[in-house]
C-alpha cells in the first residue's frame, strides 16, 4: 500500500487524492512521503561524502 501511495505521489497526484483513493488518512500519506524524501536525501548525502572522502584520500 505504501509503495502504491508513493508511486501515485511521484506521478503528480496530491496527497489528498492519494489518501482518498487508497482509503488512508492524509497524515499517513504525508508521513510516508516525508520519510521517503528524507531517506533519498540521506542516500544522496552519503554518496557525496564518499566522493569527497575519495578526493581527500587522493
Amino acid at each position: 500500500m505504501r509503495d502504491q501511495a508513493l508511486q501515485l505521489l511521484f506521478q503528480g497526484r496530491s496527497v489528498r487524492d492519494v489518501a482518498v483513493q487508497l482509503g488512508l488518512p492524509q497524515q499517513t500519506v504525508y508521513r510516508w512521503h516525508r520519510t521517503c524524501i528524507s531517506q533519498s536525501e540521506l542516500m544522496q548525502a552519503r554518496a557525496r561524502i564518499e566522493v569527497l572522502e575519495g578526493e581527500v584520500a587522493a
